[in-house]
């Protein structure tokens, strides 16, 4: 195996723990203020709170960086303010998130899921609902271990983030 190749699976195991620990975070904001934040205020707060928790991006100095070398990518993309150093975590509200949707994303990442390397998403349905996915070298979702089962999927599903 190639050393770019098993430095990328490194990094990708180090976004993998850093996505779970972000969701519990996230979650432990939820369920201590009994709901998932709304406000623009509310949201940036907790987005650099997540941030801050998360650290450092394992992609920072990955030795091929495909997506985040590319000029018109990191204007489109970059929400770390230039510091790539920091792991970006990103509340997004989607409207229609479903059982159904998510289980459909676990298996088939959407095209248009393009973020920084390294970045943390987490989508949300402003309920109880939300979802969880990280930005590998090339900024689409990695895949992750599927707790119980030798499947990997796209996201990390939870559906009691409040409860």
């Amino acid at each position: 195996m190639a050393k770019a190749q098993i430095t990328a699976q490194e990094d990708n195991e180090k976004l993998k723990v850093t996505m779970q620990s972000t969701l519990s975070a996230f979650k432990k904001y939820c369920r201590k203020t009994g709901s998932i934040p709304q406000s623009p205020r509310h949201i940036a707060y907790l987005e650099r709170s997540l941030s801050e928790l998360a650290g450092v991006n394992p992609f920072n100095e990955f030795p091929y960086r495909i997506a985040a070398d590319d000029p018109s990518f990191i204007a489109a993309h970059d929400t770390t303010g230039g510091d790539r150093r920091k792991i970006a975590v990103h509340l997004k509200y989607e409207a229609n998130l479903s059982i159904a949707q998510i289980a459909y994303w676990q298996k088939s990442k959407p095209e248009n899921w393009i973020e920084m390397p390294g970045s943390i998403t987490i989508l949300h349905d402003d309920r109880n609902a939300c979802c969880v996915w990280g930005a590998g070298v090339d900024g689409m979702p990695i895949k992750v271990d599927d707790k119980g089962t030798n499947s990997e999927k796209y996201i990390i599903a939870d559906d009691h983030v409040v409860q």
